[in-house]
C-alpha cells in the first residue's frame, strides 16, 4: 500500500486581529451590517430555482446583499439574531449544505471531460463525518478532490489529485480510492492531534486559479457561461434576474467558482451571447479584461465594523478612472482595515483604511504593513488617475502594469501618489 505523503502538521495562535472562526450557516458571524452567513452548495451546485429561492430568502432575512468568496462559496449580509434562524431554515430546506470539514471540488468537475472528483468526495465526507473529526479540527481545514488540476492554485490542508488511472494524496504516489481515503483520514487525524488551531498548510502548486468567465465547452457539448460579481457582490435582484435569464436560455443548473464567480451550465453555443450581453446589463462582469478583476475589495465601512474607508465604492471608482493601469497583471488591494481580509497576501499596491478615516498607501506589501504614505480618501482618485498617466507615458511600451511598479519601486510609486 503506497505510503501518505508527509506534511507539515503545526497549531498557531490565533491573530489578535483575526476572528478565530468562520461564519457558517447555523453560526453567523457578527459584521458591521448585522450577521454574515456563510455556506457552500455539495459539490458547488445549485438548481435554478434553489438560486431565486436564495435571493428571496436573502431579501426577507438580510439586507439583500450576496457575495461569493475566493474560494467559491455564499455569503449572505444584514442578518439579526432573529431572523438568522429562518433564514438558514430557508436555506436548508432548498439546498444540500456542505457541513463539517470541506471537501472542495473544481466548479465544472464531471462536465469538463476530466476524471470526475464527485465520487470520491462524497465517499470522503462520508468517512469524515464517521470519523467525527471536524469537531477536532481547525474551521479552516479544507481538503481539495480535482480531477484535472483546475484548483492546483488553491491553498489546501489535503490535496487529492487524479493522476495514473488513479488517486495521489499530496502528491504521492497513484493509489485507488480507498487507500486515498484512508491517507486522508490519516492526515486528518495528525493534525487533529496537534490541538483545534492546527493546520496542515499545503501552498498552492505555483500556477493561479482561472477566471471562471467565459464561455465554456463541456463534454455533452452543451456550454457553461462564467461570470463574476464585480468585488465579489451582487445585489439579491440583480441575481434573481440572472437565474431567470439563464432558466429562459436553458441553462440546467448553476455551478458555484473560485475567484468569485459562477458558471450557467448547459446552455446551447447560440444561446450563450445574448445571456452574457443580459449579465452585463445586470452588473456581473463577463469580461475577462474588465479592470473590476484587478481590484481585490472587502466590504468596507458600509459593511464590517473594523472598516475605516468605503472600499466597493473607492473600487469602482478607480476601474472607471484607471483602467489602462489595472491591466490584469498585478491586484490593486482596498482593504478597510489592517486586517486585508480580501487579500491577505503581499499586493503590487495596497490602499487600507486608517484610524482617522484616511488612506494608507503600500506599495509592494500587504494592508498589515507600515504605509507609506497616507491620502485623503476623496484624492485616491485623482492620484491614482496621476499614476496611471505617468505608465502610459512610460518609455518601455510592452512593459505591463506590474513590471512598470516594479521598475518604480515602493518609494517612486509613493511619491507619485503623495504630490
Amino acid at each position: 500500500m503506497p505510503q501518505a505523503a508527509t506534511i507539515a502538521v503545526r497549531a498557531e495562535p490565533p491573530a489578535p486581529s483575526r476572528r478565530g472562526a468562520c461564519p457558517t450557516l447555523r453560526q453567523p458571524m457578527p459584521t458591521g451590517d448585522g450577521l454574515l452567513a456563510r455556506f457552500r452548495p455539495i459539490d458547488s451546485t445549485l438548481s435554478l430555482p434553489a438560486l431565486a429561492a436564495i435571493t428571496c430568502a436573502a431579501r426577507e432575512h438580510g439586507n439583500g446583499l450576496i457575495e461569493i468568496t475566493q474560494r467559491g462559496s455564499l455569503q449572505v449580509r444584514g442578518l439579526s439574531p432573529a431572523t438568522s434562524v429562518p433564514f438558514a431554515r430557508a436555506i436548508a430546506a432548498e439546498v444540500m449544505v456542505e457541513s463539517g470539514v470541506p471537501v472542495e471540488t473544481p466548479s465544472l468537475a464531471g462536465l469538463d471531460g476530466a476524471p470526475d472528483p464527485h465520487p470520491l468526495a462524497a465517499r470522503l465526507r462520508q468517512a469524515i463525518a464517521e470519523a467525527d473529526l471536524a469537531a477536532r479540527l481547525s474551521p479552516k481545514v479544507t481538503v481539495i478532490v480535482d480531477g484535472g488540476s483546475s484548483l492546483a492554485g488553491l491553498a489546501a490542508d489535503i490535496r487529492v489529485d487524479a493522476f495514473g488511472g488513479g488517486w495521489r494524496v499530496n502528491a504521492g504516489g497513484s493509489t485507488d480510492e480507498a487507500d486515498a481515503i484512508a491517507q486522508v483520514l490519516a492526515q486528518l487525524e495528525a493534525i487533529a492531534v496537534q490541538g483545534p488551531l492546527a493546520r496542515g498548510r499545503l501552498a498552492p502548486l505555483g500556477v493561479s486559479v482561472p477566471l471562471p468567465i467565459g464561455a465554456h465547452r463541456l463534454a455533452d457539448g452543451t456550454h457553461a457561461l462564467g461570470l463574476a460579481l464585480p468585488f465579489g457582490s451582487i445585489e439579491a435582484p440583480a441575481l434573481a434576474a440572472l437565474a431567470e435569464a439563464a432558466g429562459r436560455a436553458g441553462a440546467r443548473e448553476v455551478r458555484l467558482a473560485p475567484r468569485r464567480g459562477l458558471h450557467l451550465v448547459g446552455l446551447a453555443v447560440e444561446d450563450v451571447a445574448a445571456l452574457r450581453e443580459r449579465a452585463e446589463r445586470l452588473g456581473f462582469v463577463a469580461d475577462p479584461a474588465d479592470p473590476r478583476l484587478s481590484i481585490a475589495a472587502c466590504a468596507g465601512r458600509d459593511g464590517c465594523a473594523s472598516g475605516r474607508i468605503a472600499t466597493r465604492a473607492i473600487a469602482a471608482e478607480l476601474a472607471q478612472i484607471a483602467p489602462g493601469l489595472l491591466d490584469g497583471s498585478f491586484t490593486l488591494h482596498v482593504s478597510g482595515c489592517a486586517k486585508g481580509c480580501a487579500h491577505p497576501r503581499a499586493a503590487a499596491l495596497t490602499l487600507v483604511g486608517l484610524p482617522g478615516g484616511g488612506c494608507g498607501v503600500v506599495p509592494a506589501g500587504s494592508a498589515s504593513a507600515e504605509p507609506a504614505a497616507s491620502l485623503a480618501p476623496k484624492a485616491v482618485s485623482a492620484r491614482l488617475a496621476a499614476l496611471e498617466g505617468l505608465y502610459r507615458a512610460r518609455e518601455h511600451a510592452q512593459e505591463s502594469a506590474a513590471e512598470w511598479l516594479a521598475r518604480l519601486g515602493p518609494w517612486g510609486i509613493a511619491a507619485v501618489l503623495r504630490e
